[in-house]
């Protein structure tokens, strides 16, 4: 385009034969045409109006407009070039097109609007004024800030405190400090120093400075270093702190981050929370993974994932991997998942694997898993099971159903409503057997009890060691009382003496020391070292007396032995039996010593003996 100086029609000359002249009329600004025989008429005639694209100088200095389109410049060096009703008011200002746009007419030096519609630069009294500022098209924006930048979009604006900020696109974003920046989206808000947001809706930065975010709906910042990178009405009010994504999130503790979720709140400085929904970060360096309805208010506490888990105040250190309303209360304690699991705050370092309503509450104690079980001894563990309950120090239950185990160092093996009470005493299993004394041991079987100190039980039914020491091997409704008192097996047995031995059968009693009955049925000793060795009904009363088997027999006398049915002994050191049997007796006495016994043959083979 060439510009085209103002002038009267009289000074203007034809210089060819058919030529024509090009004039802006000094009378009425209007461009015309003049041709060889002096007509002179308005371009319009010809061209319909619009100006024909030619650029005149305008009011200010040295300034350019495209005549007849209702565009200005009034300032020095600025330019209105294209469109209507365009107006560079600046210095140095430049509109290149589009309709109804303007540049500042204070404040305004060097800016520029490309095109569009209704777009301004404008100053604003208090304001730094929109020198050096750019609009490169859309409709509607508004700039009021030095060296700032809108790309497009509609009804966006960049406030008087905004330097060298930035809106790239979008509809009804606002700016309004120094040195910030929105790429697009739609009713963002950014209000801080250094701050971006990158799109989205309705996001709002309003405070302090260097804060981002991304994208998304709603999301809020009113804190500085806070960064958002997108979701919806996310929120932080606290510096340093981070939100990846997610719905209706909170962070409202310093360097707190949230990674996304719903309804997730990170209320305590350091804290972290991956995602899930509902979550709550409330103690120091405490982290949540995911999950729904975690809460960790103990420092440095971890939740992994699950719903409607805690680890409270008192548990700093405490971890909880997932499960169901499980809870750590303790220092250092761990809780690795299942449901309603609870360490209490006297479980420091404690440990609870899993299973459902297990409780811990004694320091360095552990449940392996199982359901309803409970340890409050400390250093103990209940590996798994069914409401069973150790309460001893360092004792242990393996497995089984109603297991109790109350004394220190004691041991249950497993099986249904066993009891280890003594210290260092042990239950390995069966059914309601019972350890009650110091060391005391119970194998296995049914309703066994050692209550004698190092006193055991090895099965059975319904037999009681309490003696100190006393052992039972098995049978039923046997009694060792005494101490070193044993019965290996059988039935209704009783050892009520030191050293006492029954070895089986049925109703046997040992009542006095050292006294053993092998066998049988009904038999007793009840002498020092008296014995029975079997049989039925029969009594060894005598001092190391002895009934060697038969029924109804009584050894009364001192040393006696008796041997056969119905005897009772009638001299000391002697044997009794009914009857004796003798082969191969020697029928000479030459050659055999004292007391042996021969026959004569020559006397009748009466039966004699060596002197």
């Amino acid at each position: 385009m060439t510009q085209v100086s103002k002038s009267l029609a009289g000074n203007i000359e034809v210089l060819s034969a058919n030529g024509l002249s090009t004039f802006v009329d000094d009378n009425d600004g209007l461009l015309k045409l003049k041709d060889t025989n002096g007509v002179v008429q308005p371009i319009t005639d010809y061209t319909g109006g619009g100006g024909g694209g030619i650029i005149v100088e305008g009011t200010g200095t040295c300034s350019s407009v495209r005549c007849g389109v209702g565009n200005t410049a009034i300032d020095c060096y600025s330019a209105s070039l294209a469109g209507q009703n365009n107006k560079a008011l600046g210095p140095f200002s430049f509109v290149g097109g589009g309709l109804n746009n303007c540049t500042a007419s204070v404040n305004g030096t060097y800016d520029v609007v490309v095109g569009g519609q209704g777009n301004c630069t404008y100053y604003c009294a208090g304001g730094y004024g929109p020198g050096g500022s750019f609009i490169g098209g859309g409709q509607n924006n508004k700039m009021n800030a030095p060296n700032s930048v809108i790309v497009g979009g509609i009804s966006n604006i960049i406030c008087r405190t905004s330097i060298q900020s930035f809106i790239g696109g979008g509809i009804l974003n606002t700016v309004s400090h120094y040195y910030s920046g929105i790429v697009g989206g739609c009713c963002n808000c950014l209000c801080n120093w250094f701050g971006f947001i990158g799109g989205g809706a309705c996001n709002t930065i309003t405070a302090q400075r260097y804060d981002v975010i991304g994208g998304g709906r709603a999301n809020y910042i009113a804190t500085y270093f806070g960064a958002i990178t997108g979701g919806e009405l996310n929120t932080i009010t606290a510096p340093w702190s981070t939100i990846g994504g997610g719905n209706s999130n909170n962070a409202t503790a310093c360097m707190s981050f949230i990674g996304g979720g719903f309804t997730n709140i990170a209320s305590s400085c350091l804290s972290f929370i991956g995602g899930g929904c509902g979550n709550s970060g409330a103690g120091i360096f405490s982290t949540i993974g995911g999950g729904q309805g975690n809460c960790v208010t103990g420092g440095r506490g971890f939740i992994g994932g699950g719903q409607n888990n805690i680890v409270c105040t008192t548990g700093t250190n405490a971890t909880l991997v997932g499960g169901q309303n499980n809870c750590s209360n303790a220092n250092v304690s761990s809780v690795g998942g299942g449901s309603f699991n609870t360490i209490t705050s006297s479980g420091n370092y404690s440990t609870l694997a899993g299973g459902s309503n297990n409780t811990v509450s004694n320091y360095s104690a552990t449940i392996g898993g199982g359901y309803g079980n409970s340890v409050t001894g400390s250093n103990s563990t209940i590996a798994g099971g069914n409401c069973n309950c150790t309460t001893g120090s360092r004792s242990f239950i393996g497995s089984g159903q109603f297991n109790f185990s109350s004394g220190n160092f004691s041991t249950m093996g497993g099986g249904c409503n066993n009891k280890a009470i003594g210290s260092f005493s042990g239950v390995v299993g069966g059914l309601s057997n019972c350890a009650t004394g110091g060391n005391s041991f119970v194998g296995g079987g049914n309703n066994n009890t050692a209550s004698g100190c190092r006193s055991a039980v090895m099965g059975g039914d319904s037999n009681t060691a309490s003696g100190n020491p006393a052992f039972i091997g098995g049978g039923f409704n046997n009694s060792a009382t005494a101490p070193y008192a044993s019965i290996m097996g059988g039935g209704n047995n009783t050892a009520s003496c030191n050293n006492g031995f029954i070895g089986a059968g049925f109703l046997n009693n040992v009542t006095a020391f050292s006294t053993m009955v092998g066998s049988g049925c009904q038999s007793t000793a009840s002498a020092n070292y008296a014995s029975v060795v079997g049989g039925a009904l029969n009594t060894a009363s005598g001092i190391y007396s002895a009934v060697l088997g038969g029924k109804s027999n009584i050894a009364s006398c001192a040393y006696s032995a008796v041997y056969g049915c119905g005897i009772t002994s009638s001299m000391a050191c002697a044997f009794h039996t009914n009857r004796i049997v003798v082969t191969q007796l020697p029928s000479a006495s030459a050659g055999l010593p004292s007391g042996a016994m021969w026959y004569d043959p020559a006397d009748g083979n009466r039966v004699k003996y060596v002197p």
